[in-house]
């Protein structure tokens, strides 16, 4: 059975029982009849003062349509004749108005409309003529940048966080276009932030993940948008601060919810960035039972595991009851030397005593260790 083809429309549906293509430019428009008869093809150019296909316009198996309107091909098989319909159109788009309706702290409502003519044709099994309208989408864009595309003529975009252009791009569904644009003022505010965390990179100190050794000392970046006027810093429980970059240090066992809060107060726009957390381990002391000062890179020192010390003491002991070591830095470690000599291999006695960050967190440790070259 035959039937008209377009191949490049980029638009098709049907108005009663014809077929309606619509094309981006006239040098795509082309229809094409799936067969022809045993005396080819016919195409007619419908005729809007008689409502008739009258005209012949193309004997080919397809045509190229040079304006809008209505085509009948048809096609002769002996005295079989079947005849099909179909309109086209090139739908364009005049322009488009938009408008900044209100602007607020979280948003801004818009309006756009976008001009375009509807596509008129004749439906047949109505016997009437009709308008088919265009559909658009609108796509919104702040200083360059894509933030919507919808086909609602009203909707709600992010506020401006500086002065920029705002810009409407209306497309119809065969992707002819028009634009419009205008100025903002900066309005609202966004908090953003980063962090670095200041490394002691001591190796015998015990930080897994999130979980840091007190004290965790945090420098933070203030990366927000917008006029911002007033920055606080919220350290969980801990603190505020008002400085814009602040260099900050966890000591107390806890988790700390990190908020960065700021405000225009201009327009009194505020927001929150809450999106970080820092976990404060308890206090931890413990010390191994052997060493090997043998100078391979491996346990040649004499030194504690911790996290999260406030003060600290160490002590070893000869077997005689001589001290041989003392140190207040848990950092540290003996070496496996007594005034500049290797210390004879063997056992020795540590004592040692540490106080956590938080208070009433005391820890004594003492033991024996063995000291093996």
């Amino acid at each position: 059975m035959a039937q008209i083809n377009a191949p490049k429309a980029e638009w098709k549906t049907l108005v009663g029982s014809d077929s309606l293509f619509c094309f981006s430019s006239w040098i795509d428009a082309e229809l094409v009849s799936s067969s022809e008869g045993e005396n080819g093809v016919e195409w007619y150019l419908f005729d809007a003062s008689s409502e008739s296909y009258s005209k012949l316009v193309g004997d080919k198996r397809s045509i190229r349509p040079a304006s809008a309107g209505g085509y009948m091909c048809r096609i002769v098989d002996g005295g079989n004749v079947r005849n099909w319909y179909a309109w086209v159109d090139v739908p364009t788009v005049n322009g488009v108005s938009m408008s900044i309706d209100s602007v607020y702290c979280d948003g801004m409502d818009v309006t756009a409309k976008a001009d375009g003519l509807p596509i008129r044709l004749f439906n047949r099994s109505a016997g009437k003529w009709e308008s088919v309208a265009q559909r658009f989408t609108y796509s919104w864009y702040a200083a360059d940048t894509l933030q919507l595309v919808t086909d609602l003529m009203q909707p709600t975009l992010d506020s401006p966080m500086s002065e920029c252009q705002l810009k409407v791009v209306a497309e119809n569904q065969v992707g002819n276009r028009a634009e419009a644009a205008d100025s903002v003022q900066s309005f609202g505010v966004k908090a953003i932030f980063s962090h670095e965390v200041r490394e002691r990179n001591v190796p015998n100190e015990i930080t897994t993940g999130e979980a840091y050794s007190a004290p965790a000392e945090f420098a933070f970046t203030n990366k927000s948008k917008g006029n911002v006027t007033v920055s606080e810093w919220v350290m969980g429980m801990a603190s505020r601060i008002y400085d814009t970059n602040p260099v900050y240090s966890f000591q107390n066992t806890g988790e700390y919810r990190v908020s960065l809060i700021v405000t225009d107060e201009t327009t009194g726009c505020s927001s929150v960035d809450s999106t970080m957390k820092v976990t404060i381990t308890d206090a931890f002391l413990e010390f191994p039972d052997v060493f090997t000062p043998n100078g391979d890179g491996v346990n040649d020192e004499f030194r504690p595991a911790y996290k999260s010390l406030k003060s600290y003491e160490l002590n070893i002991y000869n077997r005689w009851g001589r001290r041989v070591y003392h140190s207040t830095n848990p950092s540290e470690g003996w070496n496996g030397k007594e005034g500049g000599s290797n210390a004879a291999e063997g056992t020795y006695m540590y004592v040692a005593e540490a106080f956590g960050y938080d208070k009433d967190i005391h820890m004594r440790r003492h033991g024996s260790l063995t000291l093996v070259r």
